[in-house]
């Protein structure tokens, strides 16, 4: 049997970045912890910790950890979208973002 790979769709490289982060759901107002698995200059996959239900086309705001320390509400946010969600465990989901514009990695990573 032969596997037929579909294209990879993405315009941007992807870099892996384990990083800290928060989520904000927009729909629900919550800030949800989480970390960053890859990032690239137009969207991100994360790992959400919570079982709180996420749809695709919702909108969020991405706080990264950078430096280390607490994850400050004073940063510049990153924008953008939900596109896709798959739920790994019961308190796990990976969440695929799209930015609203583009992200310099170099301010990722």
């Amino acid at each position: 049997m032969q596997i037929e790979l579909k294209p990879d769709r993405r315009r941007e490289r992807r870099r892996p970045v384990e990083q800290d982060c928060k989520l904000f759901h927009r729909p629900s107002r919550r800030y949800l912890p989480a970390t960053t698995r890859n990032l690239s200059t137009g969207g991100a996959l994360i790992e959400i910790h919570s079982n709180r239900p996420l749809a695709a086309g919702e909108a969020v705001e991405l706080l990264i950890d950078l430096l280390g320390g607490p994850i400050l509400l004073e940063g510049d946010p990153v924008t953008g979208t939900i596109v896709r969600i798959d739920s790994w465990d019961d308190d796990r989901q990976a969440v695929a973002l799209r930015f609203d514009r583009a992200m310099p990695l170099a301010d990722a990573a």
